[in-house]
């Protein structure tokens, strides 16, 4: 089955608009002063935040979109597959009793693919007729294999996790369950960093006075800037229709940024209407300087934050590197993944065919896995764990498929 062309998930062009770099310090005959190259330096980390930002939010709708319409229809497939695969083995194992038909080898490997294929379908959700059919060939009724796994996986958990992490936990499996430890544990981690902070603040008044000054005076340089282009924006003193329209959508403008305690955009409309210009800004004194240096860190610190919100499920969905988690990485792993799914569909159906067919029918077995005896690995499990726990978890990361651990035949 040939895949169709996909078209680019993401635009490698950075946005028209670029406010950071309309506002920076010229280098003259002088040397910048450490303000000043802070300055410069932290307008840089917000410009190159915003294109990364740009580009990651015009990707976003696009890759669910692609999901939706190419991954999740194939994931459908396969398990519509899978259900055809399991009621044709659950077929030759009743039809073919033992010591007639099927020798006990390959009746074994029947047994152990079966339990694989209808457990793998029942974690996908509620399914009586595969229950039913596995609870025919298993030793042990699903729902009791399936509390026994819980029980495991809250043990592990709580024993590297801490019983904090499980605590409150609704979970029907377990990936719900290492999800909602890794919010828990989240959490935790940022009530001990507000503690942290809180006690290194409690250690010298002097230093939480300065700070808040520091705040303060930063609030105000915005709170100046926005106040001077309101007193040269303000529509309702212009009586011509065409400037007071012009001014309307600058103060609008104004509003939103200062809203957002947006500095760099309050700069960029003061040299836009002319109000201030680059060397007027690298006039302004250092003391100055530090109070926009103050906002403009902030600023980079939400850039940061949306953009590892964004990253961040993909990081354990796909198994990359922090380093590799781009749009266009991802837009790869993704036809990777489909191009796969397609090839699952492709070779159950075939399997199918084989195991309808009398003269191919132990061929195909024979190629099957040798059946285990392995219950879920809690070492495996606890890998797991850790690498939700580390994890960000600001957002939900997709779900995958399946997981750690084959049934008890």
């Amino acid at each position: 089955m040939k895949a169709p062309c996909q078209q680019s998930l993401f635009n490698d062009e950075p946005p028209a608009d670029d406010t950071a770099a309309l506002v920076s310090l010229p280098k003259g005959k002088e040397r910048l002063s450490p303000a000043q190259r802070t300055f410069n330096r932290l307008t840089e980390r917000i410009r190159r935040g915003r294109d990364a930002l740009a580009i990651w939010d015009a990707f976003m709708p696009r890759f669910q979109a692609r999901l939706e319409n190419e991954l999740r229809p194939i994931e459908s497939d396969i398990r519509a597959a899978q259900r055809r695969f399991a009621i044709e083995l659950d077929r030759l194992l009743t039809a073919n009793k033992p010591g007639k038909g099927l020798t006990r080898k390959r009746r074994a490997k029947v047994r152990g693919v079966l339990l694989d294929v209808a457990g793998a379908l029942l974690r996908d959700g509620p399914d009586a007729e595969m229950e039913a059919l596995y609870d025919r060939h298993s030793d042990v009724p699903h729902a009791i294999e399936r509390k026994e796994d819980m029980d495991l996986a809250e043990t592990v958990l709580a024993d590297i996790l801490g019983e904090d992490s499980i605590e409150g936990h609704d979970a029907q499996s377990i990936e719900e369950l290492l999800h909602h430890a890794g919010e828990r544990l989240h959490e935790a981690h940022a009530k001990e960093r507000r503690s942290r902070a809180g006690r290194r603040r409690g250690k010298s008044d002097k230093i939480a006075q300065s700070q808040a000054l520091a705040a303060q005076q930063a609030t105000q340089s915005v709170r100046e800037v926005y106040r001077k282009l309101v007193s040269a924006l303000h529509p309702d003193r212009e009586a011509d229709a065409a400037e007071h329209r012009r001014k309307t959508a600058l103060m609008q403008r104004a509003n939103r940024a200062y809203e957002r305690n947006d500095l760099l955009e309050l700069l960029a409309l003061q040299i836009e209407i002319e109000q201030i210009d680059a060397a007027a800004l690298a006039k302004l004194p250092d003391a100055r300087l530090g109070h926009y240096n103050a906002v403009l860190q902030e600023q980079v610190q939400v850039l940061e934050s949306q953009l590892q919100a964004h990253t961040a499920a993909f990081r354990f969905e796909f198994g990359l590197a922090a380093r590799d988690i781009t749009p266009q990485r991802i837009d790869q792993a993704l036809s990777e993944r489909i191009a796969a799914a397609r090839t699952m569909v492709d070779h159950i159906e075939r399997t199918v065919k084989k195991l309808e067919d009398p003269v191919l029918r132990n061929g195909a077995i024979d190629e099957f896995p040798e059946p285990e005896d392995d219950e879920l690995d809690p070492w495996e499990l606890a890998a797991l764990a850790a690498a939700f726990g580390s994890a960000p978890t600001a957002s939900k990361a997709p779900r995958r498929s399946g997981r750690p651990g084959r049934r008890r035949r």
